[in-house]
C-alpha cells in the first residue's frame, strides 16, 4: 500500500489527489466524472440545506477509486487523502466552499475555497462542489408593548427577505 498520487479531469474541473502510505493497495486508479445537469441541481439543493445562504453556483465533480479488480474501493479506515480542485471557470459568488455530497444526499462543508479553486484532506469519496453564495438580507423585528408608559421588549423576530410575518 505504497503512497500514491493521482490527477483527472472532467467538465473542466481538474482533481489531483495524494494518498498516504497505506491509503489503498497499489494499482489503485482514480475516475473523474463530471456533475452536470440534473444532478447539478441536486447538488445545489443539498448544499443550499448546509447554509442559510443563498447557493448561487457551482462545480462539482464524482471522484472514485477503482482497485485492480474494477472493484470500487475507499481509503482504509484512518487513512486520508489530500485533494485539489482547480475549475477552469470562477464559480459565481461572494464566498465560497467545498461540500462534500454523500450518496444518501446529505451534503457538508469540508474546506473553504475560492472561486476556482479548493485544496481539502478527506477519508470518503462521492461527489465533491465548490459551491459560491451569496448572503441573504434579513430583516430584525422587535415588538413592543406600552407598560406603565415605558416600552417593553416582548419579542424579537429575524426574518429572511422574502419571507412574511403572520
Amino acid at each position: 500500500y505504497p503512497a500514491q498520487d493521482f490527477s483527472g479531469e472532467a467538465g473542466g474541473v481538474s482533481v489531483d489527489a495524494h494518498a498516504e502510505e497505506g491509503a489503498f493497495p497499489e494499482g489503485t486508479r482514480m475516475e473523474v466524472t463530471a456533475v452536470t445537469g440534473n444532478d447539478l441541481e441536486d447538488v445545489k439543493d443539498a448544499a443550499q440545506d448546509n447554509t442559510e445562504d443563498t447557493v448561487v453556483d457551482a462545480v462539482a465533480v464524482d471522484i472514485t477509486f477503482y482497485n485492480t479488480n474494477g472493484d470500487k474501493i475507499e481509503p482504509v479506515s484512518g487513512k486520508n487523502v489530500d485533494v485539489q480542485l482547480h475549475s477552469q471557470t470562477k464559480v459565481d459568488g461572494d464566498n465560497h466552499e467545498v461540500v462534500h455530497v454523500e450518496e444518501n444526499g446529505d451534503a457538508s462543508t469540508v474546506a473553504g475555497a475560492s472561486a476556482a479553486s479548493a485544496s481539502f484532506t478527506t477519508d470518503s469519496f462521492t461527489i465533491y462542489a465548490i459551491i459560491g453564495t451569496e448572503a441573504v438580507a434579513r430583516y430584525t423585528y422587535n415588538f413592543y408593548t406600552l407598560d406603565n408608559g415605558t416600552n417593553k421588549l416582548v419579542d424579537t423576530q429575524i426574518v429572511k427577505k422574502g419571507v412574511s410575518l403572520i
